[in-house]
């Protein structure tokens, strides 16, 4: 069969970097971050992030071919940042949005599944207080019911919040 592996869509071959940085020679404040392994979900999050700062003139990015699973990022700062400053403090800025989500997502979730009125509001139309908090909070937008089955689906729930907190903190790369 001609198509790749699955494991190669997110396991870095060894040797290579997860990211990589190259100044461009011809724009002043300009560089490219070439990340392995990644596709329009984490490329487009990034780009949104540089976007809200205000040093950041130009922010993009392109996935080079469907089978190449990597993206390259565009930045382009004010003399006032560098693209690998604004690249970090985006980041990292990220990872606090994700470390306060998980946080919230922890907090509040074995309230909406596991309390006294689960059964009630199991098959509801009516969203429970704590999911009611949960929207207010502005953590979650909830257009339909809320339903966790089971103790098994919690934990992959919060296993799986826990890898994507885990991967945006492993924005470590040479030069």
């Amino acid at each position: 069969m001609n198509a790749p592996d699955r494991y190669e869509r997110f396991v870095v071959p060894q040797g290579t970097k997860k990211v990589s940085y190259e100044r461009d020679t011809k724009i002043i404040n300009a560089a490219s971050f070439t990340i392995e392994r990644e596709d329009h979900t984490i490329g487009n999050i990034l780009r949104m992030q540089l976007h809200k700062d205000p040093n950041v003139l130009f922010a993009g990015y392109k996935l080079p071919h469907p089978l190449q699973y990597k993206i390259i990022a565009r930045i382009h700062t004010t003399s006032q940042s560098s693209p690998m400053q604004a690249y970090n403090q985006s980041i990292n800025d990220l990872d606090k949005e994700l470390d306060h989500l998980k946080s919230g997502f922890e907090n509040q979730l074995p309230e909406i599944c596991f309390s006294h009125n689960y059964a009630k509001h199991k098959h509801s139309s009516s969203s429970s207080p704590a999911t009611s908090r949960l929207q207010d909070s502005g953590l979650i937008m909830v257009t339909s019911r809320i339903v966790v089955t089971d103790q098994y689906h919690y934990s992959w729930m919060l296993c799986y919040i826990t890898i994507i907190s885990k991967c945006s903190s492993s924005h470590l790369f040479h030069r």
